[in-house]
C-alpha cells in the first residue's frame, strides 16, 4: 500500500522484477491500514476504514486497476478500529480491533459461516507462510507467544489451552505489526524509556 500517487492504492511487486505496479486506482481517498495475502495468493484481506474486504487477487490487474469494491466484497465491519488483520488457516482470518482501549482478537470464515471472539486472554492471531499449519496466539498481557495446530481452531473451539504450545517468546512493550516467516518472529516496536 503506498500513497505515492497522492491517495492510498494498494501495488503489486514481483521480488524478480524492479517495480510495483498500481492495482487500484481509487477516485477517492480512503484510509487503507492492512492487508494480508492468503497463502494460496489467491485472495487478499484489505482494511478499509475498519471494513475488512475480501478481493481476489484475479482482479487486481496493473493493466485494469480496481477503482471500487463490492459490497459483496466487504466480510467484516468493525465499530472499533483494527489494529491487526492476517490469514490464520486457508478459510479462517484473525481480526485484531480495539475495544475500550484493549486487543481483542475476533476469527471469522471467509464464508461468514463461523465468527467468534476468542477469550481475552487473546490479543492477536497470526501464521507463519512458510509452515501454515500452525496459527500463533499472542497472549494479551504478557504479549507471549504461542502455537496452535491449525486444525484446532477450524472446530470452532473457544478454548485452546489443551493444544496450546509455549513458544517461550515474549514480545516487547509497544509492539506491532508481527510477521512470523519460517519459524522467524519480526515486529517492529516503540523503544519506551
Amino acid at each position: 500500500m503506498s500513497k505515492r500517487s497522492g491517495k492510498s492504492q494498494v501495488y503489486l511487486a514481483d521480488a524478480t522484477q524492479p517495480y510495483a505496479h498500481i492495482v487500484t486506482n481509487f477516485p477517492q481517498a480512503h484510509s487503507l491500514s492492512y492487508l494480508s495475502l492468503s497463502g494460496d495468493d489467491k485472495n487478499l484481506l484489505l482494511n478499509v476504514e475498519n471494513d475488512v474486504y475480501l478481493v481476489p487477487t484475479s482482479a487486481l490487474a496493473f493493466e485494469a486497476p480496481l477503482s471500487a469494491l463490492a459490497p459483496e466484497q466487504r466480510i467484516y465491519g468493525a465499530g472499533n478500529p483494527i489494529i491487526a488483520l492476517d490469514w490464520l488457516t486457508g478459510t479462517h482470518i484473525g481480526i485484531t480491533e480495539v475495544q475500550d482501549g484493549v486487543p481483542r482478537l475476533r476469527v471469522l470464515s471467509i464464508n461468514g459461516s463461523d465468527t467468534r471472539s476468542l477469550s481475552r486472554r487473546w490479543g492477536f492471531g497470526l501464521r507463519d507462510v512458510e509452515n501454515p499449519r500452525y496459527v500463533y496466539l499472542i497472549e494479551q498481557h504478557s504479549h507471549k507467544l504461542y502455537r496452535l495446530d491449525g486444525l484446532h481452531l477450524e472446530k470452532k473451539q473457544l478454548d485452546y489451552a489443551p493444544y496450546l504450545e509455549d513458544m517461550q517468546i515474549w514480545l516487547p512493550e509497544g509492539f506491532y505489526h508481527v510477521k512470523i516467516d519460517n519459524g522467524v518472529v519480526y515486529c517492529i516496536f516503540w523503544l519506551i524509556m
